[in-house]
């Protein structure tokens, strides 16, 4: 019936809506159960990520955290960033390393509670051996966030424990992994794999356990397996940590007869280790019979070596084998050959010099004044004259290198030369310091002397005047024979004949001949005058003759009546025998004959007070008071004298005075190299910082050209620890002093300290165009590339109105990054738009 057909349609109709509806209703659920089971992984922000990449690969660990900090609750550090960001943590905040990396790693559990971030943790704090923090990560690990442990994270364990030489924590996680290794094979009945022996034998190797990475490798061998290159390089890494260089080379011979191929880092420190045992020759035999292929670094290192040790035979070995093979020679290893070949006069330098030219490797000013030095030992004239037309082709003349050049000429009795070289250096527009002043001086005196064997030689007779002259230059050069010889040939003497006669005795500390010619003076008939006395009495001094000197003084007072000379001369006597007594006796003496002692007199006595024993302070300073009674005004050379003897005070209240009798003397310590030293040292080693801030200003406002040792002074004073440490700021005097420095240093970890320096201290390096200078000038030096595009590339942007000079420099620096079309974009900036006419220096550095 038509009612049962139409009850099975309402009836089928609603059990397909009801079956719909809870299908519906199950599957929204669903949804929602998944929407709160799985969220979508929440991603590090981009730009920050960025960030923290570019400031870690400029060493700016402080900015690498402070990014890392703004991101680290929004979203888990990806894995490669994991690593500079562990670093910069600790580096910068070591104390709550542990702590913040633990509770990053339980914030984003699910992305990061892993073995493999906890391995890369592990890791880095292993190897920055910081042990306490890796101890503290490795129990939060497993207790806190249930992360189960790995062979590789019982090997980073071993690592960090053997880097700081802590056998005992070694042994216990060894035994750890034993005990795990026997449990994985009797109780799991899991089969070794290649994975587990490696890291069993990078454990045993890393504590230098060699019969255990035997027993290891019995056991591979008689499983039929062999060993892989990474068990290999784990092997090989642990036995280098211990120096074991019989192992090591044990290791890379097997490793070679396999056919697998040897990193080139393990060849480089089993030859390192092996020159530190002294075992370099015997290394590289073995390794060469092997036919075993030396990367260009291990070259470079062996080279190094032998020039250390002065052995040109052994380097001759190395670098024909290098050639050999192919091998190019880095700057190291020609360096190496170059000092090498150089000190034994071998041609063979004059080839590798070219050689390097050629390749267009670096040669640095330090390079060439160092090869000279040794052309000097070695009167290697031709090579020194072919090192010297590169820096004249290069325009790098400098001081450094005139100063070893005339060296050479000076070792080459080539005087007349070495005084030619006067008119050159002016010509290049440089200024000679003091040593080269006295250096000409006396080349000139030893030209004068050598004029007189050509005379002889000539058949002819020097007349009064020229044997007068050549007697006055002989004594200057200490040849005080030759003196002697031309007084016995002068047909006549004068009273400076005779004087010299005296100086050449005091050279040889003669008192007998001095007195002699004194007699022959007597007896010539020239009239003898106070200074003739005075100059005997300064042989009777030089000598430690006081008695005579004491008679003499007597002589002198009988017939004549001795001048402040005299008295200075015996109170110098007096203080080198430390007889203050006497010295103090003599002031008395002076004033009583009517000569007022002057700032020599008490200076000598001054000095004398303090240099005696462990330095009578009482006694300088009544010394120094006797000066100012008498209204003698205190010079550099009595604070010098008082400062020199700080050395051997620790009373602050010592140091306070001295400092004010510097105040009161109102000395520019600037003006005078020795005291500048002398102020500089005192004041570092008993923190005087605020004086030393002061004298750095000082110093860079004056001009002054300082020696050597005075740059040391200068950057001991200034030295980023100390200041910090007491409290005051780095600022741009005391880079630019670090910067200047290190023109004269070849050590790149000094230069990276002082560019870290720079980064620290916070510096805007347009601020000051000194400081630009001298950053660009160093960057371009050591081939800091990635800092000196920074710099360009923010120039470009600043807006600044540089100098010429500093135009300059700004070239030189694109130049060095073959930056050509910046180059010409400063080039056109500096001409139209700013209108400067480029000088020979910038038109140099152009072209």
């Amino acid at each position: 019936p038509m009612w049962v057909e139409l009850s099975f349609l309402v009836f089928f109709a609603l059990g397909f809506a009801f079956l719909r509806i809870d299908g519906l209703a199950r599957n929204s659920k669903q949804q929602k159960k998944q929407w709160v089971e799985k969220p979508q992984p929440r991603v590090f922000d981009a730009q920050l990520r960025k960030t923290i990449e570019a400031e870690a690969a400029s060493g700016k660990q402080d900015a690498v955290l402070k990014a890392w900090c703004v991101g680290r609750s929004s979203a888990p550090t990806p894995p490669e960033l994991m690593k500079p960001v562990v670093q910069a943590l600790l580096d910068v905040e070591p104390e709550v390393a542990a702590n913040e990396i633990v509770e990053h790693l339980q914030r984003h559990a699910v992305a990061l509670s892993n073995s493999r971030i906890a391995c890369g943790v592990l890791d880095v704090v292993a190897r920055a051996g910081q042990v306490h923090t890796m101890e503290d990560l490795w129990e939060a690990f497993q207790k806190d966030l249930h992360i189960k442990p790995t062979y590789q994270m019982y090997e980073m364990l071993i690592g960090g424990f053997a880097s700081v030489g802590d056998e005992k924590k070694v042994a216990k996680v060894l035994s750890t992994m034993e005990e795990l290794w026997e449990a994985f094979q009797k109780d799991l009945h899991i089969k070794p794999t290649y994975q587990m022996y490696e890291m069993l034998i990078g454990g045993f190797a890393s504590v230098g356990d060699e019969k255990k990475v035997a027993k290891v490798f019995e056991t591979l061998s008689e499983s039929r397996m062999k060993l892989t290159a990474r068990g290999y390089s784990l092997t090989i890494k642990g036995f280098l940590k211990n120096n074991m260089v019989d192992a090591v080379l044990r290791q890379l011979l097997a490793m070679n007869k396999q056919g697998i191929h040897i990193p080139p880092f393990a060849i480089v420190q089993f030859l390192r280790i092996s020159c530190e045992a002294t075992r370099n020759c015997e290394a590289f035999s073995a390794l060469s019979t092997a036919n075993i292929a030396l990367p260009p670094e291990a070259v470079s290192l062996l080279l190094e070596d032998c020039a250390k040790r002065g052995d040109l035979e052994h380097a001759t070995r190395v670098e024909e084998l290098a050639r050999e093979a192919k091998q190019p020679l880095l700057c190291g290893a020609y360096d190496a050959l170059l000092k090498l070949n150089t000190a034994v006069g071998n041609l063979h330098a004059l080839d590798l010099f070219e050689e390097m030219q050629t390749a267009g490797i670096r040669i640095s000013e330090g390079l060439c004044v160092g090869l000279l030095s040794r052309c000097a030992d070695c009167k290697f004239l031709r090579f020194a004259e072919a090192i010297v037309k590169f820096c004249r082709a290069r325009q790098g003349m400098t001081i450094a290198v005139y100063s070893a050049l005339m060296k050479v000429y000076a070792y080459c009795s080539m005087f007349d030369k070495a005084c030619d070289l006067y008119d050159q250096i002016c010509a290049d527009g440089l200024e000679p310091d003091a040593m080269m002043y006295g250096c000409l001086m006396k080349f000139s005196v030893e030209c004068a002397c050598d004029l007189y064997d050509q005379i002889c030689a000539d058949g002819l007779e020097p007349d009064a005047m020229m044997y007068g002259c050549l007697m006055k230059f002989s004594v200057e050069c200490g040849r005080t024979k030759l003196s002697r010889e031309l007084s016995e040939r002068a047909p006549s003497l004068d009273i400076q004949n005779y004087m010299s006669l005296i100086r050449a005795a005091g050279r040889d500390r003669d008192v007998n001949r001095a007195f002699s010619v004194l007699e022959r003076l007597r007896v010539s008939g020239v009239p003898l005058d106070i200074a003739a006395y005075n100059c005997v009495l300064d042989v009777c001094v030089s000598a430690g003759d006081m008695n005579r000197a004491r008679e003499l003084v007597d002589e002198i007072k009988s017939i004549s009546t001795p001048d402040i000379i005299t008295y200075n001369t015996l109170m110098k006597g007096y203080c080198s025998g430390s007889d203050i007594k006497g010295a103090r006796a003599l002031l008395k003496e002076m004033e009583e004959a009517g000569h007022r002692p002057n700032d020599v007199s008490y200076n000598c006595l001054l000095n004398a007070s303090v240099s005696s024993g462990s330095g009578n302070f009482h006694q300088a300073w009544e010394t120094i008071a006797m000066m100012e009674k008498a209204g003698v005004a205190v010079d550099h050379y009595t604070i010098s004298i008082m400062m020199k003897a700080l050395k051997k005070v620790r009373n602050q209240k010592d140091v306070s005075l001295v400092l004010q009798l510097l105040d009161r003397a109102g000395l520019d310590v600037c003006a005078d190299e020795i005291l500048l030293n002398t102020v500089l040292e005192t004041c570092t080693r008993h923190r005087e910082t605020r004086r030393l801030e002061s004298i750095l200003a000082t110093f860079m406002k004056s001009g002054l050209r300082p020696s050597l040792h005075t740059y040391g002074s200068l950057i001991k004073a200034s030295a980023n620890a100390m200041m910090e440490k007491a409290g005051v700021a780095v600022d741009h005097y005391t880079i630019s002093i670090m910067m200047k420095a290190l023109k004269k240093v070849r050590n790149q970890k000094d230069v990276n300290q002082a560019l870290q320096l720079l980064d620290r201290a916070g510096l805007d390096v347009f601020a000051d165009e000194i400081l630009l200078n001298t950053v660009l000038e160093t960057c371009i030096r050591h081939r800091e590339t990635r800092r000196l595009e920074n710099i360009l590339s923010t120039f470009m942007k600043s807006g600044l109105r540089p100098s010429l000079h500093t135009y300059g420099s700004l070239i030189k620096a694109s130049a060095a990054l073959k930056n050509l079309d910046q180059c010409w974009a400063l080039w056109q900036e500096m001409e139209v738009r700013r209108a400067m006419v480029p000088n020979d220096i910038v038109l140099g550095c152009m072209l």
